[in-house]
């Protein structure tokens, strides 16, 4: 009995600690139908889990998804099984000698994204990759500082070699415009492509296809621009004295 009053708390604990992680599976079909469910994410995971890789890169799937239940679930496969092999090769179009390997689809199949290799931080970035993809990350400015992450510290051919679907340049942050770039006509006629980046009083911030920016004045601009900003904006125009 006293082991009981022990042992039973701790199990509730451990079991509550990890009730916001993702549902682990050992077959696709429950993990395909949970998803489908939930409109959740399938990681993939093909690994050796005797093998000291294999197990740290599991242990670190599962702490990087550990808060994001809601939006995974994981099928652990089992490089030794030859089913497991066969669905990575012929479905996923995979390497399985690469192994391990990871493939994160939707519920219908779709490859969002996935990684070769054992390095554990490599498997980190990537799902933080792929939450951006599904669009579970919706900010703008949290976008660009996950990327900012993702890129922290690492070779980018490393992580374009290793990780499905990234190309060069693609992590790299991008200003958050207020406006999509378009063509903007000064009161004289002249026109620039750019985007608004910032506005300060009646100084506006923009930057331009080439990733420069420039300063100019709202009221210089057309009347069907400073329109365009009074409603995009909430501009109001401050005329010059």
């Amino acid at each position: 009995m006293m082991f009981l009053r022990i042992f039973l708390p701790a199990l509730l604990l451990t079991t509550n600690a990890f009730a916001d992680g993702p549902q682990n599976f050992s077959d696709p079909r429950q993990a395909i139908e949970a998803a489908k469910q939930d409109k959740k994410l399938i990681v993939f995971l093909l690994s050796d889990s005797f093998s000291r890789e294999g197990k740290a890169v599991e242990e670190a799937v599962n702490d990087q998804l550990k808060n994001h239940g809601n939006e995974f679930v994981i099928v652990r496969c089992s490089a030794g099984s030859q089913a497991h092999r066969t669905m990575f090769s012929e479905r996923f179009k995979k390497d399985v000698s690469r192994a391990p390997v990871a493939v994160v689809s939707n519920a219908d199949g779709t490859e969002v994204t996935g990684c070769y290799g054992v390095k554990p931080r490599i498997y980190r970035k990537m799902l933080t990759h792929a939450r951006i993809k599904a669009g579970f990350v919706k900010d703008q400015q949290k976008i660009i500082e996950l990327r900012e992450e993702i890129l922290e510290g690492e070779d980018e051919e490393l992580l374009v070699k290793s990780i499905f679907g990234i190309k060069k340049g693609d992590l790299r942050g991008k200003k958050v415009t207020m406006t999509p770039s378009r063509v903007w006509t000064y009161k004289n006629g002249k026109k620039f492509t750019a985007a608004l980046l910032e506005g300060r009083g009646e100084l506006g911030i923009f930057v331009g296809e080439n990733g420069g920016t420039m300063e100019v004045k709202f009221n210089d601009l057309s009347e069907v621009d400073t329109e365009y900003l009074k409603t995009v904006l909430r501009f109001e125009e401050t005329k010059e004295k």
